[in-house]
């Protein structure tokens, strides 16, 4: 039997989780079974990351998180801080416990790929993916109609061009930086699925 603690967040309690023969187990702070997903009906393991939070001493380190979907029925999640305190700038100060979060991770992957062989693991998080696609193409649009400007100054003489070509260009260059990089978050947060 092999156990791994976590804390997701201020409103949040310890939550345990619990590897038995046959079966994933939640444990709430009492110590209260509240989710049970024997290991047959597990049917993808999603891994992603993405978050971030610092410790006790302020190193920033990255958050790893981990869903573990059954057939049928609510998944559990778990992740690979502990959370203790709120902190400034949007980040929660937290416990690094990345080497147990791994090992108790490589266990539970064992015993499902044992119960389970036609298993996925999953990487990658697909609403991010496409919500980066969406603003890279938003990007592209916003570029395309700033280099338009000058066609459009031409056909109507009223709007002077050369008051705001210096405005343009870094329009320009922005929408091109931003494009460019939300292109590639879609990349790195694009879905792949293996076996597990």
């Amino acid at each position: 039997m092999m156990e791994y603690r976590f804390r997701k967040g201020f409103l949040f309690g310890e939550e345990t989780l619990v590897l038995t023969e046959h079966s994933l187990q939640r444990l709430n702070r009492h110590g209260k079974v509240t989710r049970e997903l024997p290991y047959k009906q597990i049917s993808k393991v999603n891994s992603y990351s993405g978050l971030s939070a610092y410790d006790e001493e302020k190193k920033t380190f990255p958050v790893k998180m981990v869903r573990i979907i059954p057939h049928w029925g609510l998944s559990i999640n778990f992740q690979s801080s502990y959370y203790i305190r709120p902190g400034s700038r949007q980040m929660q100060v937290a416990k690094n416990q990345l080497e147990a979060y791994e090992a108790f991770l490589e266990e539970l992957k064992n015993r499902i790929r044992a119960n389970n062989p036609d298993a996925v693991l999953q990487t990658g998080n697909r609403a991010l993916s496409v919500l980066s696609y969406l603003f890279a193409l938003f990007c592209l649009v916003l570029f395309l109609l700033a280099l338009a400007a000058p066609v459009y100054a031409l056909f109507v003489p009223t709007r002077s061009i050369g008051k705001i070509w210096p405005l343009l260009l870094v329009f320009l260059f922005l929408t091109f930086i931003f494009g460019r990089t939300a292109f590639h978050m879609g990349q790195d947060y694009a879905p792949e699925r293996k076996k597990l």
